[in-house]
């Protein structure tokens, strides 16, 4: 799983006051997939054999393992693999950022019309966005992930497949360049998964929000970066600020 990570990772937000607070407190808030904007994300297919295969079989193939794929009810056998899997994703925190900075859609949609800011959180094999147990690209397909009875079957592949389906999104998506720092535990706030580095202003940043972000932040050993149209295509550039 280890793939070349960018010096930088972003996130683009408005000016509120959870932004403000992340500036304050170097927090940030990871929700869980229940709380995205997409209601087909972390969802995946189910082998339909998973269903169908009894209790006998499973312990023959997994061993003592079995135990933890099926429940019994009055006297017959019911796969509660698919349920404990979908439950283990429910309960993920996951971070999203991107690659870049200079996304015009990612400053549309979540930076209030480019309004807002475009954090820089730096990535280092110091931390969570340089470790490879948290912090992965997110691939793009053109349907769900399909998950196998094999998959269920131990928590080494289950813990394989729940990666897949952590990092697969539809292809419609593919415009955010996304990546995910994962964590266990979601719906909660942690420490800033990397230094904050640098803040990028976007080009209708009004000068009395600038001024406040300049302000929170004074002293830090970070840059301050305006976003600008370029004047021959359709694109932005930065200057120091």
């Amino acid at each position: 799983m280890n793939e070349p990570k960018p010096e930088i990772l972003y996130k683009y937000r408005p000016l509120n006051k959870f932004t403000l607070d992340t500036l304050v407190s170097n927090q940030i808030y990871y929700p869980t997939p229940a709380k995205f904007n997409d209601p087909f994300d972390t969802k995946c297919s189910f082998s339909k054999n998973i269903e169908e295969a009894s209790y006998e079989e499973a312990k023959r193939v997994f061993g003592s393992d079995a135990d933890n794929m099926f429940v019994y009810k009055a006297g017959s056998s019911k796969s509660a693999a698919t349920e404990k899997f979908i439950e283990e994703l429910s309960q993920k925190g996951i971070l999203s950022l991107c690659e870049t900075k200079n996304n015009q859609l990612l400053w549309a949609h979540y930076a209030s019309d480019h309004t807002g800011i475009c954090i820089g959180f730096e990535v280092s094999s110091e931390n969570s966005l340089g470790d490879s147990k948290h912090t992965h690209r997110v691939n793009y397909t053109g349907s769900y992930p399909s998950i196998s009875q094999k998959s269920l079957g131990s928590p080494r592949y289950r813990k394989e497949a729940q990666h897949r389906v952590l990092h697969t999104k539809s292809k419609l998506w593919s415009y955010e360049q996304e990546w995910r720092c994962i964590y266990p535990e979601g719906d909660k706030v942690y420490d800033v998964p990397g230094r904050i580095c640098e803040i990028n202003f976007g080009c209708r940043t009004t000068t009395s929000d600038k001024s406040l972000v300049k302000k929170i932040l004074a002293g830090s050993n970070l840059k301050f970066y305006q976003a600008e149209l370029k004047q021959n295509d359709f694109g932005l550039k930065f200057r120091l600020a």
